[in-house]
């Protein structure tokens, strides 16, 4: 099945599961995010993200939940072919909500764990890594851990329903694998970082 295919699977679904809730004193719920990351760091991409995440509520403050997300990654660098790429993290998040007099809450949240990720291209071998493959090498991109730790406001709406607003500080592990003609491979690792702002929707 195609990477598509089972991100609108899993999309479904988590619709499907959410609206559930409604016959489980709402202790279940869905949360989806969108938002921008700016790079920190000239190697890095910046990001546009989106985020679904279904969640079950402990308590008034206590919430756990487990998602799947799109980030679309972009860079200007003189490889066309490395401008962009595409993650999909799979993650559990845990997400605190404080206690306020006022109607707008402050709320940490932090999204672990994997972002998937695969691209293959062919291009000119410009630092002459390889000598053997007629000035061409073959590149490979694969995913890593991921992480993001974020801080946000709460303004609840009615019927359970919430508008959020966050920044986040994300981090993506990211592998190239570099090949020749031969059996020579070069492997380099690199966590892209970014600052990103995001606008979420929980009911």
């Amino acid at each position: 099945m195609k990477t598509k295919q089972i991100f609108a699977s899993i999309l479904v679904f988590s619709f499907l599961f959410s609206f559930n809730a409604l016959s489980q004193e709402n202790k279940i719920g869905i949360q989806i995010e969108t938002g921008y990351g700016l790079k920190l760091s000239r190697e890095d991409y910046n990001t546009a993200q989106f985020y679904i995440t279904p969640f079950y509520k402990l308590n008034d403050n206590l919430l756990l939940g487990a998602g799947i997300g799109l980030i679309y990654n972009h860079r200007n660098t003189a490889i066309q072919e490395a401008n962009t790429n595409f993650s999909i993290p799979v993650y559990g998040s845990a997400e605190y909500i404080f206690s306020s007099n006022s109607k707008i809450k402050p709320f940490i949240n932090t999204k672990i764990g994997y972002g998937l990720m695969s691209k293959k291209y062919e291009t000119e071998d410009f630092s002459h890594i390889f000598t053997d493959n007629n000035d061409k090498i073959n590149v490979k991109y694969s995913g890593g851990y991921f992480i993001s730790p974020a801080i946000g406001l709460l303004y609840p709406i009615n019927n359970g329903h919430s508008l959020k607003f966050s920044l986040s500080y994300d981090l993506q592990k990211l592998k190239m694998i570099l090949s020749g003609s031969g059996s020579k491979q070069l492997k380099s690792f690199h966590t892209n970082s970014t600052l990103s702002l995001k606008v979420g929707w929980s009911f």
